[in-house]
């Protein structure tokens, strides 16, 4: 048995009984005074030893714990006076340290990321607006926790040397999902769910995040990472059943949390595998989706609303959202109001009456805050990005990182074709593992052509 068939067995059934302990743990500090500040500094100091034994391990070890964290990130930790440091901020500063002080050990290989120069024109561009923001403290937050996600793609870079630690990674993501799902299931099987104003379903199911359209759109990785490699034949995984309950689980619990939103994201990805590489896959996969879609009644109705007006919809309210919003942005139109500004500029012209005041658009969130400058800048990432992953699918000599190259391409598109229609950017969770796993993937695959070429 090879190393890495004896990680998925043992190492995945340690991992499990890990998280479970944790999960336990979790439930008796609930009945302290303060259990948040406990869970903390535990988190803090096994991060630390995590970053000084290997720092690596640190990464993972963030990636594990970070979905349990989401529902907590806006609570304040320290405030003095209108100021304050929440838990959100502070463990993007935590991060931006570590990843700095990675990279200056390791800067000759900064030369080698993909989209350095997009990326830091368009952190530039945002820190620039720090100084003629509306907001100094809302800016600064914001512009900590942009340059907290790119950091994690340069660190992803620099840290994963090869394929053993790219699938290090791939487990940690799917061992993730774990705490948030078994909240969700209990909030399911509880009635404890949420439920949102003008909804027609009530009872969604959020796990450990602040809401249930964040949950679903980081369900999204670990389903399409399971389909990935059950898709691509590694025996290790077609011998362990764990990763199939994982699936069920995962895509169960997709379905619960009737995030539209993010249906789209797993279609999207699903169709761009199977047109271009597992047509039988496609075929299955979209018989299967239609028996759920006559089967399950709360789905098919979701579904069903798309295609039916009502002046009281989710999508009738985005589209009076965006076109308030988009009345905003033109008093700013060339450089805007500051970078995480749009809520409140939002908020402070269309009043409370209206619902949530978060644009629900990536690129009119963009444009509100940095004007047309910020969104040029950040199609350039797009653009960038997207070329680079098509490039190293045509290029790549490795069968695993061309077929992963395609399954990042279906996900990037999904994402970025579902920000014209939701938060996807202020998805902190989702975007540190997209991020993450974009750096793991182009590190791997310079790797390999620098082999080759020996």
């Amino acid at each position: 048995m090879s190393s890495f068939e004896s990680l998925s067995q043992k190492g995945i059934i340690l991992g499990i009984g890990g998280i479970i302990v944790s999960f336990l743990f979790l439930w008796i500090l609930f009945f302290f005074t303060q259990p948040l500040l406990v869970f903390l500094i535990l988190f803090g100091i096994l991060f630390i030893v995590f970053i000084f034994i290997k720092p690596l391990n640190g990464l993972l070890f963030l990636i594990l714990l970070r979905p349990t964290l989401d529902i907590f990130t806006n609570k304040s930790v320290i405030s003095s006076g209108q100021y304050s440091l929440n838990i959100a901020s502070l463990l993007a500063i935590t991060i931006v340290i570590f990843s700095l002080l990675i990279i200056i050990k390791n800067f000759k290989e900064i030369s080698s990321v993909p989209l350095k120069l997009p990326i830091f024109t368009f952190i530039l561009l945002t820190f620039s607006s720090i100084f003629y923001s509306m907001s100094l403290s809302l800016s600064l937050a914001e512009w900590i926790r942009i340059l907290s996600i790119f950091s994690l793609y340069i660190l992803s870079f620099i840290l994963i040397k090869n394929q053993n630690d790219f699938r290090k990674l791939i487990y940690a993501i799917l061992i993730s999902v774990l705490i948030p799902g078994l909240t969700a299931f209990y909030q399911f099987f509880t009635q404890t769910g949420m439920t949102i104003i003008d909804e027609d379903i009530s009872n969604r199911i959020f796990g450990t995040f602040a809401h249930p359209n964040l949950l679903a759109y980081y369900l999204t990785f670990p389903i399409v990472l399971i389909i990935f490699l059950v898709l691509n034949k590694e025996k290790y995984q077609l011998k362990n059943i764990l990763f199939y309950l994982l699936f069920i689980f995962s895509f169960t619990l997709l379905i619960l949390t009737y995030t539209r939103g993010a249906w789209v994201v797993f279609l999207i990805v699903i169709f761009t595998l199977g047109i271009i590489q597992y047509k039988k896959f496609l075929l299955g996969a979209l018989i299967g989706l239609f028996l759920l879609y006559l089967l399950v009644p709360p789905l098919n109705t979701r579904v069903n609303n798309l295609f039916e007006y009502d002046p009281y919809s989710s999508i009738q309210w985005r589209i009076n959202l965006w076109k308030d919003s988009l009345k905003y942005s033109q008093e700013e139109l060339a450089v805007g109001y500051g970078v995480g500004t749009a809520s409140k500029i939002i908020l402070e012209k269309r009043g409370e009456q209206f619902g949530s005041p978060d644009p629900h658009n990536d690129y009119l969130k963009i444009l509100i805050e940095n004007g047309i400058l910020g969104v040029i800048s950040y199609l350039l990432i797009i653009s960038t990005l997207l070329i680079n992953l098509i490039w190293g699918y045509l290029k790549s000599n490795s069968t695993f990182n061309k077929n992963f190259f395609l399954l990042m391409i279906g996900v990037s598109i999904a994402l970025y074709f579902m920000s014209f229609a939701d938060n996807v950017l202020r998805n902190t969770a989702l975007q540190w593992t997209f991020w993450i796993i974009l750096g793991a993937l182009f590190s791997i695959h310079y790797k390999s052509l620098l082999t080759a070429k020996k």
